[in-house]
């Protein structure tokens, strides 16, 4: 999904496409785990690092 890279946010791209926040983050987990790679750097406020 490469709304959450552009904008840095889980929130803002869960926004984007009409869905919680949750589904974007276990979405983004869920392949994380699938390709053994971590894509993202999560911070306390669900801020996105790269």
């Amino acid at each position: 999904m490469p709304e959450v890279a552009e904008r840095l946010s889980f929130t803002e791209a869960a926004a984007e496409h009409f869905v919680a926040q949750s589904a974007i983050s276990k979405q983004i987990s869920n392949l994380e785990e699938l390709i053994g790679v971590q894509l993202f750097i999560r911070n306390e406020i669900e801020e996105l690092s790269n």
